[in-house]
């Protein structure tokens, strides 16, 4: 047995198997000021309908969305809170009087808002003004109020006469003439969807940079689902996510500088394989080891006449001291010499060590800087006021490096006081050794030239020998060899960290992109447990996306020395299934194989990666813009069923959008449709754009100019306006459903006439199957 309060709960009224299109009427016998029991106002029973027998035989119909029994309609309650969200009338006119294209003062409903009427009749005309007055920011794809049409520029001079104002709940008003572009200092109060820009969203491609815009339209619906505890206090999505991956772009930011430094390493093997040949070097390599033996059997030859000479002269008392002398100065100046060596190798040393800690230091006191940064930002975010320690600590000895620099600066200078103890030491036996030159060359000239003879050829063979830093030399020319036999492997090692610095930039941009995944994750879940769009595959998609900008890239490239291999880089994208690391490192190392080799083939003779390119191209920056991912981003956009849009049929385009904007589209302010049933089947429009718009109007204004029936009629508008033109000017009307002359010019433009109606009706009830 059913309860009275039974009959304000329809579930069980269904449950019950009872009809739960119940009205709970009042049977009052007094006004609603008595204070008699059965006065007017008790029953809370809102229709909203006509006040007609009509009007209530059509709230019946759609009980579900025209009876509520409470305190207060949801619609009502919205106008209440939110004035300034919904429009209360639109007026277009002219302040003069022979002005009379347009007339309007229409007031329109806060639900939804059918725009009806035969093509050229002005529905596209008031959608624009409605959009004009709101201040919409896609002024540029109005229908009607555009350079091609109304505001053509003979023209121009009627549009400043013509002015759109709306008035909204709040009872405030903005007028805009009809030739006012977007205003970009005053808000943006509605939002509109002309047909221009739904067919140009529906046909981006999702590759190149015309993408943006939609982009930017995704990063502003995600906002609204993001919790306000989970915002971080940021009033915007790109500040927020610019706040969740400001780590990930720290570390782009130090990764890009390795890569750098590997790059550099790579481009001076790459220049030095480049300017020096092998068999070149080995040439010269012979030819110097040839002199050298000349060099020796010449010194042989100069030895064994001065043995020949000493012999003779052993006798000579005198010039035998002297010749020992000779030996002796010669001992004392080897070892000076030896001595002086040693010292200038450890002053360098010394240098290196201080300039290497000074470095050190510097990059201290940088880290110094960022630590008392983090510790500012930290206690903002932190508070308390003062902190008794710092959140973060860093430890710096700064005594022990002081300690250590003067005690290698004195080492430091008693090396320099050595060395010039050194030379003034070398200076002495200098002089003694010229002075003894002169007392054998007085004694013996002949033997003294000899002597000289030793010592030129001694010097010629040393000098012809030489050390690796003089690369005329054997020595020079030996290690120059050597080096010329390491550098393909030194060069192999530098691409192999080149690609690991490029891997880590990879996992860097992909920790960008699991940020931005996280950001509309409340959305998607909104769109998992929404029953209007659960079921129609619209889904948010966020990837790593190669950019427009990889082509110019491959345009460093010099197409005459590198047959396919320019073509071949420009179609990368095209060939890796995504953008996972182990796809484009697969390409990114073959195309490395191919800059070194001969027309860029992987088989061909080694070549100077730099002769591959164009003349304004600098390998270095070659390098760094293919393997610095700057042509990969974090980007992302709506799929349909895993679909991007530009692979969907117009059709499916033009649903997601729609569901995007009627359903996951939080925002409140008013929502203008232009024919958003283009290119759909009506049983798609019944069965899932009708209860899109009915989601959309029990939140917000919402607007729709169309031609179909199941959108305005099956779709229960709250009003239909009918756009005419007589005598050349535009005119409205509008009403309910539920009114005779709403419903006969519903029936006549919607359903093609009541003879059209009734004539498919009574053809299809041929089939009581279809019931």
């Amino acid at each position: 047995m059913l309860k009275l309060h039974d009959f304000c709960n329809r579930a069980e009224l269904r449950n019950s198997n009872v009809t739960h299109r119940i009205l709970d009427c009042s049977d009052a016998h007094h006004f609603s000021g008595s204070d008699q029991h059965m006065r007017l106002g008790a029953c809370q029973t809102w229709l909203n309908t006509t006040p007609t027998l009509a009007g209530l035989a059509y709230a019946i119909e759609e009980f579900e969305h025209r009876v509520f029994v409470g305190l207060e309609p949801p619609a009502l309650a919205r106008m209440r809170k939110n004035p300034e969200r919904f429009i209360e009338r639109i007026r277009v006119g002219s302040e003069q009087e022979d002005r009379d294209l347009f007339s309007h003062d229409l007031p329109l409903n806060p639900g939804f808002v059918a725009v009806v009427g035969n093509k050229g009749q002005g529905k596209s005309a008031l959608l624009d003004c409605i959009a004009l007055g709101g201040n919409s920011s896609r002024s540029s794809e109005f229908a009607f109020l555009s350079p091609t049409r109304f505001l053509s520029p003979q023209n121009q001079k009627v549009a400043r006469e013509y002015h759109a104002e709306l008035v909204w709940a709040t009872g405030t008003a903005r007028q805009a003439k009809l030739n006012q572009p977007h205003d970009n200092a005053t808000p943006v109060l509605v939002e509109y969807l002309p047909q221009m820009f739904v067919e140009r969203v529906c046909n981006l491609d999702q590759a190149a940079d015309d993408a943006d815009e939609f982009e930017r339209e995704l990063r502003t619906v995600l906002f609204t689902h993001i919790p306000e505890e989970e915002r971080a206090g940021e009033k915007t999505f790109d500040a927020l996510l610019t706040q969740k991956t400001r780590t990930s772009q720290d570390d782009l930011t130090r990764l890009r500088a390795e890569l750098r430094t590997a790059v550099r390493g790579y481009v001076g093997i790459a220049a030095f394989r480049a300017s020096n040949q092998a068999p070149e070097v080995q040439s010269r390599l012979d030819l110097k080891q040839a002199d050298i033996d000349a060099a020796r059997k010449d010194l042989e030859t100069a030895k064994a006449a001065l043995a020949e000479m000493d012999t003779a002269s052993k006798d000579d008392g005198h010039l035998a001291g002297l010749m020992q002398r000779s030996e002796q100065i010669e001992a004392s100046r080897s070892e000076l010499a030896t001595r002086r060596s040693a010292n200038e190798q450890q002053q360098a040393k010394s240098r290196q060590r201080l300039s290497g800690m000074e470095a050190i230091a510097h990059r201290t006191e940088a880290i110094q800087a960022d630590v008392a940064s983090l510790n500012s930002e930290a206690e903002a975010l932190l508070g308390g006021g003062r902190a008794e320690s710092p959140y973060l600590q860093l430890t710096v000895d700064a005594g022990r490096y002081q300690t250590w620099r003067a005690t290698e600066e004195e080492s430091l200078a008693a090396l320099k006081r050595e060395r010039d103890q050194i030379d003034q030491d070398l200076e002495v036996q200098e002089q003694a050794r010229r002075e003894n030159a002169d007392a054998l060359a007085a004694a013996d000239s002949a033997r003294e030239r000899a002597r000289q003879r030793v010592l030129q050829s001694e010097e010629r063979v040393a000098a012809l020998i030489g050390d690796e830093d003089d690369e005329e030399s054997h020595a020079g020319l030996s290690s120059l060899l050597r080096r010329i036999g390491e550098a393909p492997t030194k060069m192999s090692e530098l691409r192999d960290e080149i690609m690991l610095c490029s891997r880590r930039v990879h996992e860097a941009l992909e920790a960008q992109l699991r940020a931005v995944e996280s950001l509309y994750t409340p959305a998607s879940t909104f769109i998992a447990q929404s029953d209007v769009v659960k079921n129609a595959g619209l889904e948010f998609n966020a990837e790593l996306r190669i950019l427009p900008g990889w082509r110019s890239v491959a345009a460093g490239l010099d197409g005459r020395k590198n047959g396919e291999f320019s073509d071949w880089l420009i179609d990368l994208p095209q060939r890796v299934e995504d953008t996972s690391w182990d796809q484009l490192a697969a390409q990114l190392h073959e195309a490395f194989e191919r800059l070194e080799h001969e027309r860029g083939e992987a088989g061909g003779e080694y070549r100077n990666p730099a002769t591959a390119l164009r003349s304004n191209t600098t390998i270095d920056d070659f390098l760094l813009s293919m393997f610095d991912l700057s042509w990969l981003e974090v980007r992302f956009g709506l799929t349909g069923d895993g679909l991007p849009l530009s692979q969907l049929s117009p059709g499916q385009r033009g649903l997601v959008l729609a569901l995007f904007y009627l359903v996951v589209d939080r925002r409140t302010t008013p929502l203008l449709l232009d024919q958003p049933e283009e290119n759909l089947d009506n049983e798609t429009i019944a069965s899932k754009l009708v209860p899109a718009i009915h989601e959309a109007a029990g939140r917000r204004q919402t607007i729709v100019v169309t031609h179909n029936a199941n959108l305005a009629v099956v779709g229960d508008a709250d009003q239909i306006v009918h756009c005419q033109m007589n005598d050349r000017r535009f005119t409205v009307s509008s009403g309910s459903i539920a009114e005779l002359d709403v419903a006969k010019f519903a029936l006549n433009i919607l359903e093609g006439t009541k003879p059209a109606f009734d004539n498919r009706r009574h053809k299809y009830e041929a089939f009581p199957e279809l019931s």
